[in-house]
């Protein structure tokens, strides 16, 4: 975290070996003023450097890469769409917005990714509440049914335990059974195979 390893780590995340340039990026999450560096490297062409450079803006708390992460939740490394989870998670709520669009996508792993990120940055606790406020309804039962259908249904069932009244409750019961149950699901995604 010496400020004075800056240059250095730059030119290092321009290195020909793989290890240099992604334990170099990591090591730019812990300075100031390098997410312009950090960004570039969650395009390379290696999984691991761009695993490390969603690490690096997650430990540098670099909000603003956000929708340069989101990209790589559809990326086909695990640990890439791992790595981008956990920075998103560390970002809070305002993430929110660039992540709730990929429940829509046509990335399976990448849905129940967004699922989990917005989970634990409280949006689906969020749209619960919603759901018992005037004017508000409409879209969080979209964005419910949208957590439902991304792989979700364990997170609104326990939501549904959690309810703060007997009308969000109510609502969220409905949403619920609009949606297939786990098992159908599960046996859904095992015919895709």
């Amino acid at each position: 975290a010496d400020p004075r390893a800056r240059p250095a780590l730059k030119k290092l995340v321009r290195d020909s070996s793989v290890n240099v340039r992604a334990n170099a990026t990591e090591a730019l999450g812990e300075l100031p003023g390098t997410a312009k560096t950090i960004k570039k490297m969650l395009r390379d062409p290696e999984w691991v450097v761009r695993a490390h450079a969603a690490k690096a803006a997650g430990n540098g708390g670099y909000k603003k890469l956000a929708p340069d992460l989101i990209p790589l939740l559809e990326d086909r490394v695990w640990w890439v769409r791992e790595d981008t989870a956990i920075a998103l998670k560390r970002f809070g709520l305002k993430v929110a917005k660039y992540v709730r669009p990929v429940l829509d996508g046509d990335d399976r792993f990448a849905r129940n990714k967004a699922t989990e990120v917005l989970t634990a940055v409280g949006y689906v606790s969020q749209q619960v509440s919603a759901l018992g406020k005037q004017g508000k309804q409409k879209k969080a039962k979209k964005n419910l049914l949208a957590i439902g259908r991304a792989e979700g249904l364990a997170v609104l069932q326990a939501s549904l335990v959690a309810a703060p009244d007997k009308r969000t409750e109510s609502r969220l019961k409905k949403i619920l059974g609009k949606l297939p149950s786990e098992r159908t699901q599960q046996e859904e995604t095992e015919a895709k195979r």
